[in-house]
C-alpha cells in the first residue's frame, strides 16, 4: 500500500472524528492532531519508500533463489550501487572489486565500515537528490 494511500486514510479518519459530536471522538481528534505526520514527513516517507523498493526488490530476487550464489548476487548488488551513485559516477561501469573490499564472501566488513558510528542521526533531508 502506497504511502499516498494510508495519507488519505489517516486524514480521513481525522476529518470523520473531528466531526463526530461524542466527546471521546473529540479527544481522539485532538490526540490524532498532536500526532498528525506532517507534510514534510509524509514526503521523506515517499522518498524513503522509492529508495527502500530497490532494496525490498533485491532481496526478494536473492530470496526466491533456493541456493543464492555468489554468481547471483555480485549482479544484484553491482545494479544497487549503479542505481545509487548519483549521475556524474555512474557510467555504467562499477569497480567489482570494490564489492569484494567492502564485504568478503565471509561477511567480514572491511577496515573503513567497521569505524562509522550507526547510533549517530542521519540527516535525511533531500536524500534522495
Amino acid at each position: 500500500m502506497s504511502s499516498f494511500k494510508i495519507k488519505g486514510f489517516i486524514k480521513g479518519l481525522f476529518n470523520y472524528l473531528e466531526l463526530q459530536p461524542d466527546s471521546d471522538s473529540q479527544k481522539d481528534a485532538k490526540r490524532l492532531r498532536r500526532i498528525m505526520i506532517t507534510d514534510n514527513k509524509w514526503a521523506l516517507i515517499l522518498d524513503l519508500t522509492e529508495i527502500l523498493s530497490r532494496f525490498a526488490d533485491a532481496t526478494d530476487y536473492l530470496e526466491g533463489s533456493k541456493y543464492c550464489t555468489y554468481s547471483s548476487i555480485n549482479p544484484t548488488i553491482i545494479e544497487l550501487m549503479k542505481w545509487i551513485r548519483p549521475a556524474s559516477y555512474n557510467n555504467n561501469s562499477i569497480d567489482t572489486n570494490m564489492i569484494d573490499r567492502t564485504i568478503d564472501a565471509f561477511g567480514k566488513v572491511s577496515e573503513p565500515a567497521e569505524k562509522e558510528k550507526i547510533d549517530m542521526p542521519v540527516e535525511t533531508h533531500n536524500l534522495l537528490n
